[in-house]
């Protein structure tokens, strides 16, 4: 992403962060100020930190936290809303 600094590539594009992690709240903020910089379309809405994932999923890797489906539902809403 650092290559695009210096271009509009980014520039009011519909953007999504999801961060899913043991913890990840450093990097979750440092990529939401990235973007942000770019000039990238992102609301709060539209970014996600899901802090310990492991305990969040099966071995199939189906969610099995019913506050992480439901947080998840909002953000792919809230994500199709500034796309369209």
């Amino acid at each position: 992403m650092e290559w695009s600094v210096s271009t509009t590539i980014f520039s009011d594009k519909p953007v999504g962060i999801l961060t899913a992690s043991a913890r990840g709240e450093k990097g979750h903020e440092e990529l939401v100020l990235i973007i942000k910089t770019l000039m990238a379309k992102l609301t709060p809405d539209t970014t996600l930190l899901i802090k310990g994932i492991k305990g969040k999923i099966n071995q199939e890797g189906a969610i099995t936290d019913v506050t992480t489906q439901s947080e998840l539902l909002k953000f792919i809403h809230s994500f199709q809303d500034i796309v369209l």
